[in-house]
């Protein structure tokens, strides 16, 4: 790797350092995804200290084991980490399901902020930055800005096994600066590390189709467990390594161990089926993570389109034009001269769009998270173009030129008015702490929402619920106020009616009733309005301002 893909990468952390920084975003999974690590810290207050002790000398144990094993025996390490997984499986589900059947009484809803909708790593993660930072905004973001390095340089190291430097060095540094990528690290999603178990599962694979060293499919099989209990989309990656495989067999036609391979696929698979099974046995809910997979809604085929409007947001118009007009080059790329990288990244790329397309969940709106996986794709796909080119000082002008073009429209995007994408937390959380009794009780509003990072971080023991009291239509000062008056809260939080808080791109995400609104709203926006004014029922306590964005404290009259 030369020094200028280093310095490129050193450019990408200090570009995110402020704005790890931020507020926790609203209306954003970043808060309910770092609720899933909280938990994880309040099961281990609770669990003796003896069972932890117990624990983690076993879990040091297996380690040290299956290191010795893989030193000595790829097969052995295979054989041990299987039933090892298998349990490890069986008890995190068993926990998670007696820890929030205890606490809250039902699985149905609290099963999707913790282990078992989206698997355990992924939580486990959370936990372990609030353990090293606590609880600053930082260190909430610190490991998916890590995993982006990670995933630069093992998508250089992929692409060089089958190309030239520059294509290696133009794929994995636009990758990094491309809006929907830059975007998604500091606000601390779980798409990066997806995208980096997908990378390390490929490269370990096609890294073994050359070089025939068992190692590699021993660490194809350890990444794909591991990627699939990150989050669970990550099971896609299968579809694109069976596509490779089928094209290797049909096209490359070179002798290389497939038995070892499908061996080494069917272990990963295993440990991946068994989660899904113990998972559903455990999850009483009917939205349980392996449904989403048989969840398909044919009435989505008139938009196939809708994901391709999402490219000159995501990814540039520039890097999108690139992207089309380089596909017929890619395709007779593979077809003519047997590119197996481009069948990797196009199989890659396909299955991502035709899944977030039809899946059932995406039927009320475009989610840009969604199409940020497809990024991997498209920023080698996209070389395809530049490299028609034939003067290689004029490639490296245009890749040049087109990072910096890319670092610059995503620093713009990121820092630009970027109060106007968060609520003011802390002033709000250190007026609790400061001037409300911990005896009186606070009504808040909106979801998902950081408010359990920030009670934590500001230690407020006051009892806060978030419930929504009446529809929207038959919300009024007067209903609010007999709600709290009926169950004795004291004060309310809620928001300043605004258009939108959780990204730079146009949504249809609020919490208020707006004119064309796709979803159904939680609060009317006449409510808050009226409620921003001193009356004879609630008085205004506190307000505090971020950009456009304000959150009001009221206190109910006496």
């Amino acid at each position: 790797m030369k020094k200028i893909f280093w310095f490129f990468i050193i450019v990408s952390i200090l570009l995110h350092f402020y704005a790890l920084t931020f507020p926790l975003a609203t209306l954003e999974d970043e808060s309910s995804h770092i609720v899933r690590g909280m938990i994880i810290l309040e099961v281990l207050n609770i669990v003796p200290l003896w069972a932890w002790f117990i624990l983690t000398i076993l879990t040091i144990a297996s380690l040290f084991l299956l290191y010795k094993l893989y030193k000595k025996d790829v097969n052995l390490f295979i054989a041990v980490l299987l039933p090892l997984s298998i349990a490890y499986y069986y008890i995190v589900c068993h926990v998670a399901s007696r820890f929030l059947i205890n606490q809250f009484g039902s699985l149905d809803i609290i099963n999707q902020l913790w282990l078992i909708r989206y698997g355990s790593l992924s939580a486990i993660v959370y936990a372990l930055q609030l353990i090293l930072f606590g609880y600053r905004e930082w260190g909430m973001r610190l490991f998916p800005v890590i995993f982006s390095v990670f995933s630069a340089v093992y998508l250089y190291k992929l692409i060089s096994l089958y190309k030239n430097e520059n294509w290696a060095l133009f794929s994995s540094i636009s990758f990094l600066f491309l809006p929907g990528i830059f975007y998604f690290v500091n606000i601390s999603q779980l798409s990066m590390g997806v995208t980096l178990f997908t990378i390390l599962s490929i490269y370990f694979l096609m890294r073994f189709t050359l070089k025939n060293e068992k190692k590699d499919l021993a660490y194809m099989c350890l990444f794909l467990i591991l990627g699939f209990q990150y989050k669970e989309i990550f099971l896609l990656t299968y579809g694109t390594i069976f596509g490779y495989l089928i094209y290797f067999y049909l096209f490359i036609k070179k002798k290389i161990d497939y038995l070892s391979i499908v061996k080494y696929l069917s272990l990963s698979l295993i440990p991946t089926l068994i989660w899904l099974v113990t998972q559903g046995y455990f999850n009483n809910s009917t939205n349980f993570m392996s449904s989403r997979f048989l969840a398909f809604n044919q009435n989505l085929a008139h938009n196939v389109f809708r994901y391709i409007t999402t490219f000159p947001s995501e990814a540039t118009w520039p890097i999108s034009i690139l992207f089309f007009i380089g596909l017929p080059f890619a395709l007779y790329s593979i077809f003519k001269k047997k590119d197996e990288l481009a069948v990797v990244f196009m199989t890659h790329f396909l299955i991502i769009y035709s899944f977030i397309t039809f899946d059932s969940l995406n039927h009320y709106d475009i989610v840009y998270r969604y199409a940020a996986d497809l990024l991997l794709s498209i920023s080698f796909l996209s070389f395809f173009s530049i490299n028609l080119i034939k003067r290689r000082k004029l490639i490296k002008l245009i890749s040049y030129g087109l990072i910096i073009f890319l670092m610059i429209t995503s620093t713009f995007l990121t820092y630009h008015n970027w109060e106007n994408r968060f609520v003011p937390m802390d002033g709000t959380f250190s007026y609790i702490k400061e001037n409300i009794p911990e005896s009186e009780k606070i009504l808040r509003t909106m979801a998902p929402n950081p408010y359990k990072f920030y009670i934590a971080k500001y230690e407020i023991k006051n009892e806060m619920r978030h419930i929504v009291w009446a529809n929207v239509s038959e919300q009024d000062i007067a209903s609010l106020f007999a709600f709290m008056e009926k169950n004795n809260y004291t004060y309310y939080i809620f928001p300043k009616p605004s258009p939108s808080y959780h990204s730079y791109w146009p949504n249809d995400f609020s919490w208020v009733y707006t004119t064309g609104l796709i979803r159904e709203p939680v609060l009317n926006e006449t409510l808050l309005n009226n409620l921003m004014i001193n009356n004879t029922y609630f008085s205004v306590v506190y307000n505090d301002n971020l950009g456009d964005n304000s959150l009001y404290i009221i206190k109910k009259a006496d």
